[in-house]
């Protein structure tokens, strides 16, 4: 799916807030190769009207709020395809983030690394993943229990 909010919304036609793509109607728990989708609006920011004021004076869009979605997009890969993620973000996306950050990259260059990593983060959800298609939720109640006891310093 694109990031970008749908047609008739970016025309006019609807106003537009967010949009909530589910491949499950809404009460119905999602499962493997679902996907749940939330798309705020980006043509705020594509126009250059959203976002910090300085940084858009300065390099032309809100190279912050660029930043954290590719990092969102990066660490959610990460996630899925390891199971964990990594703090803070490892080379070569670390340098990357911090160009992007410090305007050394174009707004062109990262809604296109956004779109790359959407299309893999599309990719992992439909199956490509090698997580457990549902939690050890057993396991990560223990751990739970386990961290409040260390933390009251109970044995």
């Amino acid at each position: 799916m694109s990031g970008v909010e749908p047609p008739d919304h970016v025309i006019g036609l609807k106003r537009f807030e967010q949009y909530i793509f589910r491949t499950q109607p809404e009460g119905v728990r999602s499962g493997p190769g679902d996907l749940d989708l939330t798309v705020y609006s980006l043509r705020k920011w594509l126009r250059g009207k959203a976002g910090r004021p300085e940084l858009i004076e300065k390099y032309g869009f809100d190279t912050k709020f660029a930043m954290h979605m590719v990092r969102l997009g990066v660490q959610g890969v990460e996630l899925l395809e390891t199971g964990r993620i990594t703090l803070p973000v490892p080379e070569p996306w670390l340098g990357w983030l911090r160009d992007l950050r410090q305007g050394k990259k174009t707004r062109e260059e990262a809604l296109e690394a956004a779109e790359s990593l959407e299309h893999r983060l599309d990719e992992l959800v439909r199956g490509a993943s090698p997580l457990p298609e549902e939690p050890d939720a057993g396991w990560a109640d223990a751990w739970l229990v386990r961290a409040y006891l260390r933390a009251w310093k109970m044995p």
